[in-house]
């Protein structure tokens, strides 16, 4: 992602408090986790920034959604809520379905982090 920046906005500035403000401005809050960015020009005093970072919330809703998938899939299980009742919070699951669920873990981790 592309960012202008004014030069009086980044001289001076704390890189940690420069860096959530870069945060704020691409994603709408300061989540973003990895933020890296390089200056690839300038014109008078405005600085044009390649930024690039992790929405930490984004990744999130995915891990979550990854986990709930495999559970209904492979488990069989229909929600991961707490229910607040012994019998509807716990499930019987014989060991195949757990070697099963966590190699689909596995493999849905390794397939992100080759993403």
């Amino acid at each position: 992602m592309s960012v202008e920046v004014d030069l009086y906005e980044a001289v001076d500035r704390d890189p940690d408090a420069f860096l959530l403000d870069l945060s704020r401005r691409l994603a709408g809050h300061e989540d973003l986790i990895d933020l890296d960015y390089k200056c690839v020009g300038s014109r008078r005093n405005i600085l044009f920034l390649e930024v690039s970072g992790v929405d930490e919330a984004a990744a999130t809703r995915t891990r979550h959604s990854e986990v709930t998938r495999i559970a209904l899939s492979v488990l069989g299980i229909d929600s991961l809520a707490d229910h607040g009742s012994d019998r509807l919070d716990f499930v019987e699951l014989g060991r195949s379905a757990i070697r099963e669920a966590l190699a689909a873990s596995y493999e849905a981790g390794r397939e992100a982090g080759a993403g």
